[in-house]
């Protein structure tokens, strides 16, 4: 499913009173993990790891090769 078809899904979903607050729970946990993966994304692919790799010395998502 797409993101757009998982939204709509969602919506619906929380017009049914009963089912309502779990589904605003599952909706916001999905918004918050899709978030943190895509910061992830953007963080490694800008280059950002090297640079924390020089100042702390570790490297915090090590890269493979593809």
């Amino acid at each position: 499913m797409t993101a757009s078809a998982c939204s709509v899904v969602a919506f619906v979903l929380c017009t049914i009173p009963k089912i309502h607050w779990h589904m605003l729970l599952v909706a916001t946990a999905f918004v918050g993990s899709s978030a943190f993966i895509l910061g992830v994304d953007c963080y490694t692919t800008a280059g950002l790891k090297e640079v924390c790799r020089f100042s702390h010395g570790q490297l915090m998502f090590a890269h493979t090769p593809r």
